[in-house]
C-alpha cells in the first residue's frame, strides 16, 4: 500500500494505460474496495485519462488521495485547461459523455479553477 499514489502518462499506448489501470485497481484494491468499487473507480480513471489524452497533453498526472471518509482522483495534463460545459448532448454523441459517465457512476467533478488543466473527482465510495 502506498500513501498518496502517483502516476505519470508520459506516451499514450496501450501498455502503458493498461499498467496505470491496473496499478489504480490494485491500489483502491488494497484498502478493501469491493469488485464493484474498483470497477467504477477504474471506469472514472479511464474516462479521465481518456480526456486528458485526447483534449490535453503530455504528460498526464494521475494522482490519489484519502478526503475524509472517501477518496480524491486528481488528473491533470499539460494543456491550456478547459471551461467544462454543462450542456445537453443527444443520448447518441459520441462527444462530452466522459463527465456525464464519472457523475453517473457517482463520482463528484471539481475543477481547481477555470483555465487550469487538472480535474479534481471525489469517488463515490469511503473507507
Amino acid at each position: 500500500m502506498r500513501v498518496n499514489p502517483r502516476w505519470h502518462v508520459t506516451a499514450v499506448d496501450s501498455q502503458t494505460i493498461a499498467r496505470l489501470r491496473r496499478e489504480f485497481s490494485e491500489e483502491l484494491a488494497s484498502h478493501g474496495k469491493t469488485a464493484e468499487q474498483i470497477e467504477d473507480g477504474t471506469i472514472i480513471l479511464g474516462e479521465l485519462l481518456a480526456n486528458a489524452c485526447e483534449h490535453g497533453a503530455l504528460p498526464v498526472h494521475v494522482e490519489l488521495h484519502p478526503k475524509g471518509v472517501r477518496w480524491r482522483l486528481i488528473v491533470s495534463d499539460a494543456g491550456k485547461g478547459f471551461t467544462p460545459r454543462r450542456q445537453t448532448a443527444a443520448a447518441l454523441s459520441t462527444r462530452g459523455r466522459g463527465l456525464r459517465i464519472v457523475e453517473r457512476l457517482g463520482g463528484t467533478i471539481s475543477i481547481p479553477r477555470e483555465g487550469v488543466s487538472a480535474i479534481d473527482v471525489l469517488l463515490p465510495f469511503g473507507d
